[in-house]
């Protein structure tokens, strides 16, 4: 069903950092590829350490993976807020990847009026355009950008990069399952999902800005007779 294969593809932003991206697991499997080549020294005490080595890097790798699987799921709103969910996310990415580098701006107090149902929906799509930014875009940079009209008490969200665009992006992955997650939620949210080039000056390099809005409190209809 779709609700099952959405809940298994929310652990993917959380596996993915830590999987592909992660450089001590990179570290590993380079010292790896080099032992399985044959290229290391017959030296006893030189293998001893080339193996101490891809051990200590399995192992950072296993600590980031916990630290980072505990920054985003969605629960952690439950124990930190809306508000520090996002800032405890932006900053594991920020501490595991030198680049993209990722930067967070917003104008939200620190505990925000918002639905709890909602403030999870929001959570899950910036996480899900954050993980397509560092996967996909080959940018340098990734930004969140949340703005809150208090007049209004609605939120504005945009994930935005300065990668390969768009286009080139949504041409391989228009169809799968996280965009499809992402336009779902953002429904729910009473929105649309806007997936848009971030800088239509620069042909060669456009980025992607994922945008939605939702409003702090879930809206009630009166029907009248």
């Amino acid at each position: 069903t779709l609700s099952y294969t959405l809940s298994l593809h929310d652990a993917l932003p959380i596996c993915f950092p830590v999987t592909i991206l992660n450089p001590n697991i990179l570290m590993a499997r380079n010292f790896i590829e080099t032992i399985a080549a044959g290229h290391v020294s017959e030296n006893p005490e030189e293998l001893k350490r080339t193996l101490l080595l891809v051990s200590s890097a399995l192992s950072d790798a296993y600590k980031n993976s916990r630290e980072i699987i505990s920054a985003t799921r969605v629960e952690v709103i439950d124990s930190l807020g809306f508000v520090a969910a996002i800032e405890s996310m932006a900053n594991h990415y920020s501490a595991l990847f030198d680049s993209p580098s990722m930067h967070l701006k917003h104008n939200l107090p620190a505990r925000p009026e918002i639905d709890a149902e909602y403030a999870s929906v929001a959570f899950s799509i910036i996480r899900e355009a954050v993980h397509n930014s560092f996967k996909h875009s080959a940018g340098s940079k990734v930004c969140i950008l949340i703005t809150h009209t208090k007049m209004v008490n609605e939120y504005q969200v945009e994930i935005v990069d300065d990668g390969i665009g768009a286009r080139a992006t949504l041409s391989t992955h228009s169809h799968g399952i996280g965009v499809l997650e992402m336009r779902e939620r953002a429904l729910s949210l009473g929105s649309e999902l806007r997936i848009t080039n971030s800088n239509n000056r620069d042909t060669s390099r456009p980025g992607t800005k994922v945008a939605f809005s939702f409003p702090g409190k879930k809206r009630t209809i009166t029907l009248s007779e």
